[in-house]
């Protein structure tokens, strides 16, 4: 999606997108947290940079 916007764009929107091999292993390190939570405790996975959120 990066390459999708122009310099110009990125600037006016804050559109700058996360590269995929930082957002994979992101996601591989959140999983593994995910299993060490202790059964029958609940969690939430708060992400305050998380954007739109859109693939």
């Amino acid at each position: 999606m990066d390459c999708l916007n122009d310099c110009l764009s990125k600037k006016d929107l804050g559109a700058f997108y996360t590269p995929e091999a930082y957002a994979e292993k992101t996601g591989e390190l959140v999983m593994d947290a995910v299993k060490r939570v202790p059964k029958g405790n609940d969690y939430i996975i708060l992400d305050r940079c998380a954007g739109s959120g859109k693939i």
